[in-house]
């Protein structure tokens, strides 16, 4: 599959250089430029285009005004900002607009992750009308009463807050290109919490409650607990603890997606179903589970690939266990909250499939 990736800018001599740089990806990406605005609706008009790369800094019409309306119009396309400025000082217009924040200078290996990344994931969503659903996510869905906490000016010390601050921290405000796990900062966390605030008080909060959205972010709090305490557990070290918390935190994701964007099929067709039923009834009714949903969704907000794997490679069971990472195992594990101890995952390793009851407890 070509995917048709236009890039934007002011500057036709970046631009060209941009296509030069990429050139040795043209047998797998249809690459457009355009130079301006009204250029790249042009372009948008005539052609498919999975990904736009639009400049934010130019002259007249500036590039979270381009992004808002191909969200609109083209709700498929996933949009990337590249700006020269920090992210800190350009997150909050674009927060709700763009999926990803590249900064100027930018290395064009840097782009070509990124796209290429969007790229496997979209193979997996072939229903185009749910992956232009999920694709308008920009941030995570947050249950409502989340929302009425971040409206009131509280703070919830739950990881249904804290996942949501993760990602914005991470995708919109991290400068660390290739670590899973960078830095989250004081100062980040403020302004994630301010950005939060910001689209939130846009979201009308009435008395429905999706209480599908709610069970599964129940559920992702249970599950990152125990997977926290099993990586302790099994001795992780300080870089694989912090990509399984992040992991954790979102291994339900893509399943919130599909539940918030299709609440009646959702609770109807799926409901209370536990998985792997539950990913094999979504695949069912929408062409593709949870998990394919969910890795394209951290996919397109920046992830790296290991939390990605994570997250998708977690309907792994004890007899497929074996030639796993161990966060992958871990978070497996963690998923069905009894089985298996720390010590039974380390025995697959070796190649004993024999239950242990010599195992720590994750409890």
């Amino acid at each position: 599959m070509t995917i048709g990736v236009l890039f934007v800018d002011d500057d036709q001599n970046f631009l060209e250089g941009l296509r030069r740089s990429l050139a040795k990806y043209r047998n797998e990406w249809r690459i457009e430029v355009a130079v301006g605005v009204e250029r790249a609706f042009d372009v948008l008009e005539k052609r498919k285009v999975d990904i736009i790369v639009a400049d934010q800094d130019m002259p007249g019409q500036s590039g979270d005004y381009l992004l808002e309306a191909v969200g609109v119009r083209w709700p498929s396309t996933v949009r990337v900002t590249l700006s020269g400025r920090s992210k800190s000082e350009i997150a909050s217009r674009l927060i709700s607009k763009a999926h990803y924040i590249l900064t100027k200078p930018c290395k064009s290996e840097e782009i070509a992750q990124y796209v290429t990344r969007v790229a496997e994931r979209s193979k997996e969503l072939k229903n185009d009308f749910v992956r232009a659903a999920v694709t308008r996510y920009t941030t995570p869905i947050l249950p409502n009463s989340t929302k009425r906490s971040l409206r009131e000016g509280r703070m919830d010390t739950d990881l249904i807050t804290g996942a949501g601050l993760l990602q914005i921290a991470v995708s919109h405000l991290s400068s660390d290109e290739n670590n899973s796990a960078p830095t989250v900062t004081d100062a980040m966390m403020r302004l994630a919490v301010e950005q939060l605030i910001q689209i939130n008080d846009d979201v009308k909060i009435g008395s429905y409650s999706n209480t599908q959205v709610q069970r599964l972010w129940d559920e992702t709090i249970e599950i990152a607990e125990t997977a926290k305490a099993m990586g302790a557990a099994a001795g992780l070290t300080e870089q694989p603890a912090r990509s399984l918390e992040v992991a954790a935190a979102f291994c339900n994701i893509g399943s919130i997606a599909l539940a918030d964007q299709f609440p009646d099929l959702y609770q109807n067709q799926i409901g209370e179903l536990d998985t792997p039923e539950r990913w094999e009834a979504e695949n069912k009714y929408f062409g593709a589970t949870g998990l394919m949903v969910g890795a394209y969704l951290l996919g397109i907000w920046g992830f790296s690939d290991a939390v990605i794997e994570e997250v998708i490679n977690q309907n792994v069971t004890l007899s497929t266990m074996a030639g796993h990472d161990v966060n992958e195992r871990v978070l497996s594990a963690a998923r069905d909250r009894e089985w298996p101890k720390p010590i039974e995952i380390e025995n697959i390793e070796s190649g004993d499939r024999s239950p242990s009851n010599e195992g720590v407890s994750a409890q």
